[in-house]
């Protein structure tokens, strides 16, 4: 009798461990698939900002900024089914493609450009993005511009709130012949915010003497923004019934 309790302990303490142990395992799967899935998709938003940035700069024919930000659903072992997890990430090239003098032709005041697009949405004036404002420039000798240019503003902070709204629903049917599914998941990802922008109005008459002018910010427009994918699964199949023993 001895014996056989000590063999029930070492089993119980086995499948304990067992168990521990493939809660670990999972643990561990699950961190290297999120953050494999999060370098994937930082690396193809860094991709997707470049050529959005080189689009621009060809057509404004000028120095472009993009920020693009992306909010996906990525697959995980945690959430509910096709449910995934949000994942978020932002890349900001600047580009220039410029042929001559900078701008649109026959412009004289154009100078540079800054775009932002959330997901999807581009936030400002999806042609010429962000707002600009007049302002004199210098080049490298101190030659101040024949008249003021247009500069773009910068973004201070972007306040952004993201929702998830998730519903599954599952419906089996059951006649004579089979047995009938339906399996539908819909997962509805939306993003609002406001870009709080400033304006940078100190102006460095000698930009080549290594002695740069500190900023002296002023506030901007603040510009709202909304965003959102729907994300749907469903799926129907069919279960015949085992009629061969009947």
């Amino acid at each position: 009798m001895k014996i056989s309790l000590q063999l029930m302990n070492k089993k119980g303490q086995a499948a304990a461990e067992l168990a521990i142990l493939g809660v670990l395992v999972i643990m561990a799967f699950s961190y290297i698939m999120n953050f494999g899935q999060s370098l994937g998709a930082q690396q193809q938003n860094k991709m997707e900002s470049f050529r959005r940035a080189l689009q621009k700069a060809y057509a404004r024919n000028a120095s472009v900024s993009y920020t693009l930000k992306k909010n996906v659903s990525a697959a995980s072992v945690n959430s509910g089914f096709f449910q995934g997890q949000g994942i978020s990430s932002e890349a900001s090239p600047s580009v220039t493609w410029q042929k001559g003098k900078p701008g649109e032709w026959k412009s004289k005041d154009q100078s540079s450009f800054a775009f932002w697009q959330i997901n999807d949405t581009a936030v400002g004036d999806p042609k010429y993005g962000l707002p600009l404002y007049k302002q004199y420039t210098y080049d490298a000798t101190g030659g101040r511009s024949d008249e003021k240019m247009l500069v773009p503003v910068s973004v201070l902070k972007d306040n952004a709130t993201r929702t998830e709204g998730y519903s599954f629903s599952e419906d089996k049917q059951e006649s004579n012949a089979n047995i009938a599914y339906h399996k539908t998941a819909v997962l509805n990802d939306s993003t609002d915010g406001s870009l709080h922008t400033q304006f940078n109005t100190a102006v460095d008459k000698n930009p080549g003497d290594d002695k740069p002018k500190p900023p002296t910010y002023e506030d901007k427009e603040v510009i709202p923004y909304s965003s959102s994918t729907a994300y749907t699964y469903t799926k129907d199949w069919t279960v015949a019934h085992d009629l061969g023993n009947e």
